[in-house]
């Protein structure tokens, strides 16, 4: 935003020998609009084995990436396991470039609900990998 002043000196013969000054701002606005794409999450959930069997562990990774051209902030992840899976308590882990936090809740169907947060906003083109792993009943 710039700004410019002009003044306005008014004379007269009627007024005397007196003069009159008014002083006035005027504005400028200048602005650019943004052209950069909003944030978009993108997520891929991979398994470490093709298949498995009752009592098999299974190591899960999610990866995800913003793939706009702004960061996404308030991210939360969120995977509601089948009940043919068991959540191995202390396995869920978020990669030391995002700090934040994981909760693990029951789905009420014999499952779990993992939820990820993110403490910090996920940059443009910013990567991550979440990892867990479970049980197959």
């Amino acid at each position: 935003i710039t700004y410019g002043d002009w003044s306005l000196d008014v004379c007269s013969s009627d007024l005397s020998a007196s003069s009159i000054r008014d002083i006035q701002k005027t504005q400028q606005t200048v602005a650019v609009e943004d052209q950069r794409q909003a944030g978009v999450l993108q997520l891929i959930k991979l398994t470490d084995v093709q298949t498995a069997q009752t009592g098999d562990v299974i190591r899960f990774t999610i990866r995800f990436r913003n793939t706009g051209e702004l960061p996404l902030s308030d991210i939360r992840i969120v995977d509601n396991l089948t009940p043919r899976l068991a959540y191995v308590e202390g396995s869920a882990s978020i990669d030391e470039k995002h700090p934040g936090s994981v909760t693990i809740d029951p789905n009420g169907e014999g499952s779990s609900v993992l939820t990820f947060t993110l403490d910090d906003a996920l940059e443009a083109h910013g990567t991550g990998t979440i990892t867990f792993e479970a049980t197959v009943r």
